[in-house]
């Protein structure tokens, strides 16, 4: 897993990973250490006046834009491993992009995939 930083809304961050050499997708997190690996790579994501909660966000790859409220992540897999927030996923037909929160022990959250974010997570299949 290679952490990016830069904003960027989930599209674009889905192209940035896209466009590494060789070709990368966002991360897929299967299992609990799978997770903390991401959630230690999030944890140190600076800081920035854009993050006033200071949550150290970043995208992963699962989404439910296939199917409103059906969450898969963007290799195709279902999902079988899950580490939501409390009260999480929340609106289903408007937040249907899947972020990591570094602060939070790597909870997940769902948001709309408009919003931008300072850091994305990629990764390559092995």
């Amino acid at each position: 897993m290679s952490l990016m930083l830069g904003s960027a809304t989930w599209q674009e961050a889905v192209s940035a990973c896209e466009q590494l050499d060789p070709p990368t997708h966002l991360a897929t997190i299967t299992s609990p250490d799978d997770n903390l690996d991401a959630a230690a790579l999030a944890a140190t994501i600076p800081f920035t006046s854009q993050d006033t909660n200071q949550r150290q966000r970043m995208w992963i790859g699962g989404n439910s834009l296939a199917s409103v409220g059906v969450w898969e992540w963007i290799t195709g897999e279902s999902f079988g491993y899950v580490n939501w927030r409390v009260g999480q996923p929340g609106s289903p037909t408007t937040e249907r992009c899947l972020i990591l929160l570094g602060s939070q022990d790597g909870l997940w959250d769902d948001r709309p995939c408009t919003y931008e974010y300072e850091a994305f997570l990629c990764e390559r299949d092995e």
